[in-house]
C-alpha cells in the first residue's frame, strides 16, 4: 500500500503522512478506515517504526486520523475537511506567490502555462 524514496531528501515520515493525505482525498482511504499498524509498515518498508508513528503522531495532531488505544489508527469524519482547509490555506500562499511573480515581470500567460504544467502532470 505505501511506498517509500529512502533516496529522497523529502523525509520518509513526510511521504508517508503524504501518501495517507492522497488515499484519503482521492477515497481510498475513508473516515473509519483502520491503518495498518506501525509495526506492519515498518516491517514492509523496512524503516525504523519511530519514522512510522512520527507520521501517525503528525496525522493524529492534525486531525486527519485518531489513535484508539489498543484498536490501532483511524480516519477521522472531519479528514477530508481537513485537508480541504490546509489546501486553502497552501491557496492563499499561491495568491501571494504568483503576485510576487507578476510584479517581477513575468507575463499572466507565462504563468498561467506553468499553472496548466503543474495540473497536467
Amino acid at each position: 500500500m505505501f511506498t517509500v524514496d529512502k533516496m529522497s531528501s523529502i523525509p520518509i515520515y513526510e511521504q508517508l503522512e503524504t501518501q495517507i493525505k492522497k488515499f484519503v482525498l482521492s477515497g481510498l482511504l475513508s473516515p473509519g478506515d483502520s491503518l495498518p499498524s506501525v509495526r506492519t509498515i515498518a516491517t514492509d518498508l523496512s524503516v525504523n517504526p519511530n519514522t512510522v508513528q512520527r507520521a501517525f503522531a503528525d496525522l493524529n495532531r492534525d486531525g486527519i486520523t485518531v489513535s484508539v488505544p489498543g484498536k490501532g489508527n483511524f480516519v477521522t469524519k472531519e479528514a477530508n475537511d481537513v485537508l480541504k482547509s490546509q489546501a486553502v490555506g497552501r491557496l492563499e500562499k499561491l495568491t501571494d506567490l504568483v503576485s510576487s511573480i507578476s510584479k517581477s515581470g513575468v507575463s499572466r500567460e507565462e504563468i498561467l502555462d506553468a499553472v496548466e504544467k503543474g495540473i497536467i502532470k
